[in-house]
């Protein structure tokens, strides 16, 4: 029987990446049994947050950090020497790790390039411990194999690639992998959209000239929820919107949305206007239900709610950073906030989308129809064949490479 462990920092239900490792897992144990690869998945976290462990997972095993080791740029280190023993003593067949860390026979790169955003925005934090801890782990993961370098690693947009490529030039580029964008299954049923839509608007007690905006974030502060919560709190001033509701689904914790409550006040909107669900498992259907998803993050290497709501006929502004942008733009279904992120300019934006409304919706619909398609979007499938045909080839050891 071979032994794969998922290796991944914090693990809850919810997350951007954690959805990533979750898709991959069911993926592994669906094609391995077509293959007739007995395997053991292992979840190996420093934290575990979900209530219950996935269906696919055989063993959760927990690395926790002493008492003592208390920074988080401390407690990325320790697990990562800690994985260096792991493999070491082989007690997997493969490490396939969703954080940077040494030690990976796959990685996936969730994130952008953290050597580039310190040289282009805080070249000052890059000095201090944490900054030079997480940019020594970065460094680990694009290091030959056989200094504890990653195998392979699964690398997501183009620009991230390049970036990669660019910063570290020791890297052999034929150990990054070009990935498609995930998608589950849900999104490609077409049928029952105007249901979920009627049945998430009743939810709230919408009516039809009622507008409602969502947000879909587990981290608050780097998806930029503070900043549609004033984008909205202007516009409302301004008196471009009278009847309209804003959905937050996400966020993990409660204080975390405890003072995106009071932040929401202080910008000028009430109890009636802005609704925190809390994680959600029905996120296709409130998103049928929504008129433009908010997305004004501060940082994001993909963004797969944008897919989703593309997918789910949804407009989209969001920040120019995103990495799947393009896929609006290809649309023609949003528009994006610059960075440096402004106010005034922001709340302009969303009133010229505001006017255009139908046409976005009807280019989201259009493209959603013709473009949005299971073949492309299978981004867990090429990773699990990826992984599986390692077992085929045995080319378990990648120091030549």
């Amino acid at each position: 029987m071979k032994n794969i462990a998922l290796v991944i920092f914090d693990y809850f239900e919810y997350g951007g990446v954690q959805k990533d490792l979750d898709a991959l897992g069911k993926m592994l144990r669906l094609r391995s049994g077509e293959r007739g690869v007995p395997l053991k998945l292992t979840l190996l976290c420093m934290h575990n947050r979900a209530e219950t462990l996935p269906a696919w997972c055989d063993e959760l095993q927990l690395l926790a950090p002493p008492w003592y080791i208390i920074s988080n740029h401390r407690r990325a280190k320790w697990f990562s020497d800690q994985l260096a023993r792991i493999k070491k003593e082989k007690r997997f067949d493969l490490l396939v790790g969703f954080n940077r860390t040494g030690s990976l026979d796959f990685y996936f790169a969730g994130d952008d390039c953290l050597k580039e955003k310190y040289l282009k925005r805080s070249k000052l934090a890059s000095l201090l411990p944490r900054g030079r801890t997480f940019l020594a782990l970065e460094k680990l993961v694009f290091s030959p194999v056989n200094s504890g370098g990653a195998g392979k690693i699964f690398t997501i947009t183009g620009p991230q690639q390049e970036a990669f490529m660019r910063y570290y030039p020791r890297c052999s580029p034929d150990r990054l992998i070009m990935m498609p964008p995930l998608l589950a299954d849900e999104y490609f049923e077409r049928g029952n959209t105007a249901q979920l839509r009627a049945e998430a608007r009743a939810e709230f007690a919408l009516s039809d000239d009622t507008l409602l905006f969502i947000q879909i974030a587990a981290a608050f502060h780097t998806k930029g929820v503070d900043r549609s919560l004033a984008i909205l709190g202007e516009a409302k001033k301004r008196g471009i919107l009278q009847k309209f509701k804003f959905l937050v689904v996400g966020g993990t914790s409660d204080k975390a949305r405890n003072e995106m409550k009071l932040l929401a006040v202080k910008c000028g909107l009430n109890e009636n206007e802005v609704i925190f669900t809390g994680p959600r498992q029905d996120v296709r259907r409130l998103l049928c239900g929504a008129d433009l998803m908010l997305h004004p993050a501060r940082a994001e290497a993909t963004g797969g709610v944008l897919i989703e709501a593309l997918a789910s006929g949804v407009p989209v502004l969001s920040s120019s950073i995103c990495g799947y942008n393009s896929f609006i733009r290809e649309a023609n279904a949003g528009a994006f906030l610059p960075e440096p992120f402004e106010l005034s300019p922001a709340v302009d934006t969303l009133q010229k989308m505001l006017t255009n409304l139908p046409a976005f919706r009807k280019n989201a619909e259009t493209y959603a129809g013709n473009s949005i398609t299971p073949e492309f979007f299978q981004r867990a499938r090429s990773e699990a064949k990826l992984i599986l045909d390692t077992f085929e080839t045995s080319p378990l050891d990648f120091s030549k490479e």
